[in-house]
């Protein structure tokens, strides 16, 4: 029975940080009981953040397809209704309130003031409706090309937004004072970046495996989300000088919507 303690322990162990990561990212309320408190722990959850992704967007991709007798129009709706459900809007929200503090402050503590503030104004619901439409209108233009090109589309581009996270958090500094997850994103190391990264390649790799999109399209991902986070890194560094959950949350939408657009060109 020894023999077979430790790795028992260990697979409890993972099991418990990846009910973490769900509890923080999510809005299912069953899985709770088995995370771990701590903001330690929250932090080396942070690995499996981009496999919950996935597992976001799972549902929605079943329910998109199953929802195409109605048309790509309303598939593609009920697909983004049905993450934002899984989530709470929990990455709308920052992004929304991002688009507000951004460009709607003159200096970086009154940005980060805005953004703190729960209401939402012209910037944030603006930034709402571009992106959540353009979303909605990309997924459409997929499903009315390929049905499994979209599903396809959905999972790497939810895996991708949240890893995005782990690459920001160890670039530039969580500027947001008395905030709960500043520990946790100070926490985040190289190891986790790796692991998330060896995930986000795993699950292209297996798309090119099942012949569903071109491989070599599939590259253009590692090269443009690069790119996008750059730019996206330097704007919060000008703007706020470093990064918020809420930074965060708009990074993580803006992944998701140029994966999205990518699998587009992959036609």
């Amino acid at each position: 029975m020894k023999l077979f303690s430790v790795p028992l322990r260990l697979v409890q162990e993972q099991l418990q940080l990846f009910a973490t990561a769900l509890t923080f990212l999510t809005r299912l309320p069953w899985v709770a009981r088995f995370a771990l408190a701590e903001p330690e722990a929250l932090a080396r959850s942070a690995r499996y953040w981009p496999g919950v992704g996935t597992l976001i967007a799972a549902p929605a991709a079943a329910l998109m397809l199953l929802a195409m007798p109605l048309g790509a129009a309303i598939a593609a709706w009920l697909a983004l209704g049905c993450t934002m459900l899984l989530t709470g809007g929990f990455h709308e929200d920052g992004l929304a309130d991002s688009a507000d503090g951004f460009y709607g402050g003159y200096t970086p503590q009154k940005r980060l003031e805005i953004m703190k503030d729960s209401r939402i104004g012209s910037f944030g619901a603006l930034a709402l409706i571009v992106v959540i439409a353009l979303k909605a209108a990309a997924l459409q233009r997929l499903l009315e090309f390929d049905a499994n090109v979209a599903a396809a589309a959905l999972l790497c581009a939810h895996s991708w937004a949240r890893f995005s996270s782990l690459v920001m958090v160890r670039w530039l500094p969580y500027v947001s004072e008395g905030a709960v997850n500043k520990p946790v994103a100070q926490n985040i190391g190289w190891r986790t970046v790796l692991i998330g990264l060896g995930y986000c390649c795993a699950l292209l790799v297996g798309i090119a495996a099942l012949e569903i999109v071109d491989p070599h399209r599939l590259a253009a991902i590692l090269l443009v989300l690069p790119g996008l986070w750059l730019l996206c890194g330097l704007h919060a560094r000008q703007k706020i000088a470093g990064i918020c959950g809420d930074v965060l949350g708009a990074i993580n939408q803006l992944t998701e919507l140029c994966v999205l657009l990518l699998f587009c060109l992959m036609r």
